[in-house]
């Protein structure tokens, strides 16, 4: 396509296709419709109009990013874990206490048997120390079964790695739970999402602004799923001591490991039309095209964009709207144009 400017100080432009076939003249305000190599509709816009139109452009640069999907969550009170660690404890000692008893009654039982045998002791003394070893040894069974019990309680309702956690011996782990250093968090899918195995943190916030994220690290699945999503349930701890017992918290779970290369666009560099999402591409000095952006995922920076535009491609960032204004508006013929 040719474009032909009339001498006068005006905006009105012929066009003529390549075949020569005459389009018709358009009247546009300080814009002149045009045409790239590959016959999208464009605009022409020399260096002193663009100044004064305050036309800004951004040279995109490569841009990593790991596709990712919303969740909510809650800081955990953790009084019920501690709770159960005490239980936990008291049971143990309890248990433990009732094992070196019953070493000391099984010790006494042989010792009336051997002196039965010698005839130091009667046969009543025998079957007394031989019914408190037995006594002592249900004793001992029942402690057992109780620590059994308040262990797979700690396993039940927060799985394997934190009954461990919190049930170990070593009490030094939890110090940062107890001095609000650390806080533990679970964070609810949607229904019909799940964790990519391997993912190891994600971004959670108080504030639901992606800006003022915090990094949390896995540390497992919850036994349960969330009540109100429906959807799985997972653990993560976080190190910041801004985040308190009750908190509720908008979290970022990414979809994969690797991350995808593309471009970052601002937001200030789409633009609508009937429902599709445009950018304007500047592909000269003076010439500026007009590219619909079909797949785009928004971020707390921009658009991420993997396909249709690439590094090296310069975009308007500030006029782009004012562009696809002028370029429809200067569609429309005037009324002497026959």
């Amino acid at each position: 396509m040719q474009v032909f400017k009339n001498n006068k100080n005006s905006s009105r432009t012929l066009f003529i296709t390549k075949s020569g076939i005459v389009l018709g003249l358009l009247t546009l305000n300080f814009i002149t419709v045009a045409a790239d190599h590959d016959d999208r509709a464009g605009l022409y816009l020399d260096a002193e109009r663009q100044l004064y139109a305050g036309l800004q452009t951004t040279t995109l640069a490569p841009f990593q990013y790991i596709p990712e999907f919303s969740a909510s969550g809650v800081a955990l009170t953790l009084q019920p874990l501690f709770d159960l660690r005490n239980r936990y404890n008291n049971a143990r000692a309890q248990y433990q206490s009732a094992r070196a008893h019953l070493l000391l009654t099984r010790q006494n039982s042989d010792r009336a048997r051997h002196l039965y045998r010698s005839g130091t002791v009667s046969q009543r003394t025998v079957q007394e120390q031989q019914a408190q070893w037995q006594q002592d040894k249900a004793q001992v069974q029942a402690l057992q079964l109780q620590v059994e019990a308040l262990y797979n309680e700690a396993v039940l309702n927060w799985g394997q790695v934190l009954a461990q956690l919190f049930l170990a011996d070593d009490a030094a782990p939890l110090s940062p739970y107890l001095s609000g250093q650390k806080a533990l968090l679970q964070i609810a899918l949607p229904a019909g999402e799940t964790l990519t195995d391997g993912i190891e943190h994600i971004a959670v916030s108080a504030t639901g602004n992606r800006r003022e994220q915090h990094p949390a690290q896995f540390m497992a699945k919850a036994p349960q799923t969330d009540a109100l999503t429906q959807g799985e349930s997972y653990f993560f701890s976080a190190d910041h001591a801004a985040i308190k017992a009750g908190m509720r918290l908008s979290a970022w779970i990414p979809r994969q490991q690797q991350k995808t290369t593309g471009v970052l666009i601002p937001g200030s560099a789409l633009v609508w039309h009937l429902g599709q999402a445009f950018v304007y591409r500047q592909t000269g000095e003076d010439l500026f095209i007009r590219r619909p952006v079909t797949h785009f995922i928004q971020t707390h920076g921009g658009y991420f964009i993997q396909d249709g535009l690439a590094p090296g491609d310069r975009l308007v960032t500030t006029g782009a709207q004012m562009l696809l204004s002028e370029e429809f508006r200067g569609q429309i013929p005037d009324e002497d144009d026959d």
